[in-house]
């Protein structure tokens, strides 16, 4: 049986998500013209948030009509690979790391981003 309580602050978590999205870019135009951002600048903000609105949707719909266990078997799947592959990635960068093919604020850059990554995908 699912935790429908999950389920619903899940759908919650991302309506709200959603919502803080496209609050941004309805001010988009205007904090642009107060930190004179281009119009390459801005159209490419719009496309990323246009891009996460998208995936929010998305993943809205598939959590609301999901099957409970075999969701939560994905879920648990989808984590276990997301996790092994950005072991490899890491491995790998301390590999580029070791033969100076990167130096050390690139690599503490990298890691962050890995770090936040995985962060992300367990919310």
């Amino acid at each position: 049986m699912p935790d429908i309580g999950l389920v619903l602050g899940l759908l919650a978590e991302i309506s709200a998500q959603v919502r803080m999205a496209r609050a941004a870019l309805a001010r988009i135009d205007a904090i642009a013209a107060e930190t004179r951002a281009s119009p390459e600048a801005v159209d490419r903000v719009t496309g990323l948030y246009a891009g996460r609105i998208e995936q929010l949707e998305r993943r809205r719909h598939t959590t609301s009509r999901a099957e409970p266990a075999g969701d939560a078997r994905l879920h648990t799947a989808t984590h276990d690979l997301l996790d092994r592959l950005r072991d490899v990635e890491r491995a790998e960068l301390q590999r580029m790391q070791n033969s100076a093919a990167v130096d050390n604020v690139v690599v503490r850059h990298l890691q962050r981003s890995l770090d936040l990554l995985r962060l992300r995908d367990r919310i």
